[in-house]
């Protein structure tokens, strides 16, 4: 009876996952960090498609910048995120015309921000809980790549050494998405 569960469960799994979309994006971002000042950096996300309209993503970007650089009053600022939630991307058809697609995200998971103060030696990290919530565009080039723009807010929660500072604001994300399975038929809501 167990092998015959397996076999049931492992036939579920493998064909729901040949229709599903899994895919990763990569891009440059723009950070706006309250008290930790306005930062440039990366991100990247890994994402599953649970249903054809909806994913659950993994979303991390790493931003960092520099004040005086190479005076002795230096400080640099770096804020890294790593996020988990879904994604919705509804269908609609005015946009599907142009292959354009609507995506928003809602997302959470923890964050860690540092400051090192160079002219007094400080330097103050701290990681706690985050929250941020993005919508964008994305424009279907071709079945396996998807340029996008996201735009969208964040908020990091510190308890100890950063608790009297405010690491939130928004951020702008561009870049594109690679598709490796679960392509879409040009003719199917393309």
């Amino acid at each position: 009876m167990k092998k015959i569960l397996a076999a049931v469960f492992l036939l579920f799994i493998f064909s729901s996952v040949s229709y599903a979309s899994v895919f990763m994006d990569l891009g440059g971002s723009y950070v706006m960090a309250g008290d930790a000042k306005n930062q440039y950096g990366a991100t990247g996300t890994l994402g599953f498609s649970i249903h054809k309209d909806a994913s659950f993503i993994a979303k991390s970007t790493y931003s960092t910048v520099t004040e005086n650089q190479g005076d002795p009053d230096e400080v640099k600022y770096t804020h890294f995120t790593n996020l988990f939630g879904f994604e919705y991307t509804p269908y609609i058809p005015v946009l599907e015309r142009y292959r354009l697609s609507w995506k928003s995200m809602a997302l959470f998971g923890i964050s860690q921000t540092e400051i090192d103060d160079s002219s007094t030696g400080d330097s103050s990290s701290e990681m706690g809980p985050a929250f941020a919530i993005l919508t964008g565009i994305k424009f279907d080039a071709t079945q396996t790549l998807a340029p996008f723009i996201n735009i969208g807010y964040h908020y990091s929660m510190y308890r100890k050494d950063l608790k009297d500072l405010s690491i939130q604001g928004f951020q702008a994300e561009i870049g594109i998405r690679f598709y490796f399975t679960g392509n879409k038929s040009y003719s199917d809501r393309y």
